[in-house]
């Protein structure tokens, strides 16, 4: 520096004794890029009399490891060099900031097997109204027989397959429940549900339900009725689906099927009356 004709030699430092320029403090200040990914940290610094030393470094944080995301609590969290994403976990729809449960039009029910070793096939199906033959090709297997069988210890109520039947929101329908077996398999049906939950739940609220609460078995209520399968015919009155007096947790009856001859395979449908869904 020139002044009044003279020279002044100025000494930039960090020394209380001289004049201080920038100095630096104990918390280096940072700069957050982007919507979240680097910290970049300047350090300026005497390490003696003779020499400065200026280091520049960048240093990634990591917001999803830190905590320091804003993602959904159904959402996961991914690390991107200049931010993090957010994407919502399975069964959730949202922009991964704000994630809500996809709900799909469940049909859940509850069944009992009477000796689990006997289990040949069981089926549930779903087809129009117009139909009330599970076989004429107008209807759709919501699951077959490897699906429904059901590993709950023998004469013990568990709740059965659950079927998304979204597809068919809003139509008039019938539902079925198919039986082919011999005197050993004695299966029990009761408590069908209908209504919107999580895939693979069963529903909390049922938009329909249906039951088998009769007061006088074996017949079976006004809305279900027993069908004949194809052949072989079935020649014994109590192969068809039927009214039990063996309880359900929640009811004194339920709907049954076996086969009092055992050489005899039944074949049989218990078909309901049109059901219009959600």
């Amino acid at each position: 520096m020139i002044k009044d004709g003279k020279f002044f030699l100025v000494l930039l430092s960090c020394s209380a004794a001289i004049i201080a320029v920038n100095c630096g403090s104990e918390s280096p200040p940072t700069h957050y890029i982007g919507d979240g990914g680097t910290t970049d940290t300047d350090t300026d610094a005497d390490s003696d009399s003779d020499s400065d030393s200026d280091t520049d470094s960048d240093s990634e944080v990591d917001e999803c490891e830190e905590g320091l995301d804003d993602c959904d609590e159904n959402a996961t969290c991914t690390d991107t060099p200049d931010g993090y994403d957010c994407d919502c976990n399975d069964g959730y729809t949202g922009d991964g900031f704000d994630c809500e449960l996809i709900q799909v039009l469940n049909l859940s029910f509850w069944e009992k097997y009477w000796e689990a070793a006997g289990y040949e096939q069981h089926d549930l199906l779903i087809g129009p109204d117009s139909s009330g033959d599970p076989e004429d090709g107008s209807w759709t297997v919501l699951a077959d027989g490897a699906a429904m069988l059901n590993t709950a210890a023998d004469n013990m109520w568990a709740r059965g397959v659950v079927s998304d039947i979204s597809a068919w929101s809003g139509q008039d329908v019938r539902i079925a429940f198919h039986y082919q077996g011999t005197n050993a398999d004695k299966w029990y049906v009761e408590d069908i549900c209908i209504g919107w939950a999580a895939a693979g739940e069963e529903p909390t609220v049922c938009d329909t339900d249906a039951g088998f609460d009769n007061t006088s078995p074996p017949a079976l209520p006004a809305a279900w009725s027993s069908e004949d399968g194809s052949s072989p015919l079935n020649f014994d009155y109590l192969n068809n689906w039927r009214t039990s007096t063996d309880q359900f947790i929640s009811s004194p009856t339920s709907a049954v099927i076996d086969n009092s001859m055992m050489a005899v395979f039944s074949n049989k449908y218990l078909v309901s009356s049109v059901i219009t869904l959600p």
